[in-house]
């Protein structure tokens, strides 16, 4: 009889091709092991920087209600639980508690092993993936910052209000992107201004009356409501008088990646963003 287990597929940035591929990793495991997962608990666009309050109550809450119950939780990677060791300590200590085994496909341990040994192995092997997404994540964000630097889009989503353009770079093979203005957002941007400007003294009830006026005009934010977080962002955003900011949310002060100043096309004179900021 195969040795049941449940699985926890997990990716910090929505991506359905992250999914599937933890899927496929997990299922050639288990039908190498001899493994028969149970139930996938499915994650898309979760951070693991800690852990999810629901993540385990709904998984012992299955495991409690089933007489019949897996011995395993199977993961892609450690990290996959999450990405602070006390936290993954505590998840690991309630499993055994409850008769189930973490095993990682990716860190597995040989089960000879003592549990000293085991968690010594693991915490070592928590902390060099840490170092390598670290690593990596440093020098993609310093290959961004050259890309900022030299005035083109760094990726990610545009603001509301704008679509990236690739272009070529003369005299080069290489294709960056360029911040340019969306007609239909800019017109609804403008008409954000307006309303602020009009209302006064601007506030978060004022914010929740715009955005109440715009859904209810049918006028939404790509594909989605707007909210009064949403509505206060964008009145905040310097993008939109020409001064996109990539990586504002980094200490200006930091000397060695402070945040960088991209200039874009202009949607409303920085007169009437700071006139709309005063209200």
């Amino acid at each position: 009889m195969k040795t049941k287990a449940i699985a926890l597929l997990r990716s910090a940035t929505k991506s359905d091709r992250a999914i599937n591929k933890q899927r496929q990793s997990l299922q050639n495991y288990s039908d190498k092991h001899g493994i028969n997962i149970v139930k996938f608990y499915i994650e898309n666009g979760v951070s693991g920087l800690s852990m999810q309050k629901n993540r385990f109550s709904l998984m012992l809450s299955d495991i409690n209600e089933n007489l019949d119950c897996p011995s395993i939780l199977l993961v892609s990677s450690i990290t996959r639980i999450s990405r602070n060791y006390n936290e993954l300590h505590k998840v690991t200590a309630a499993l055994k508690t409850n008769g189930i085994k973490l095993t990682s496909v990716e860190e597995e341990v040989m089960e000879n092993e003592d549990e000293l040994s085991k968690t010594l192995i693991r915490k070592f092997q928590f902390y060099i993936r840490e170092f390598e997404r670290n690593r990596l994540s440093w020098i993609i964000r310093k290959a961004k910052s050259k890309i900022a630097i030299k005035g083109y889009f760094p990726g990610g989503p545009p603001p509301f209000g704008y679509t990236a353009v690739s272009m070529k770079i003369k005299n080069s093979d290489k294709v960056r992107k360029k911040l340019v203005i969306h007609k239909e957002e800019s017109e609804i941007v403008k008409k954000v201004f307006e309303l602020a400007y009009l209302r006064g003294p601007f506030n978060k009830n004022e914010a929740l009356k715009i955005s109440t006026e715009l859904n209810e005009s049918n006028i939404h934010c790509r594909g989605k409501l707007w909210t009064a977080n949403k509505i206060s962002n964008l009145l905040n955003n310097s993008t939109y008088y020409g001064e996109y900011i990539w990586g504002k949310k980094r200490d200006s002060n930091c000397k060695d990646n402070p945040p960088i100043r991209i200039n874009v096309p202009v949607i409303i004179t920085k007169n009437i963003f700071m006139q709309a900021n005063k209200k």
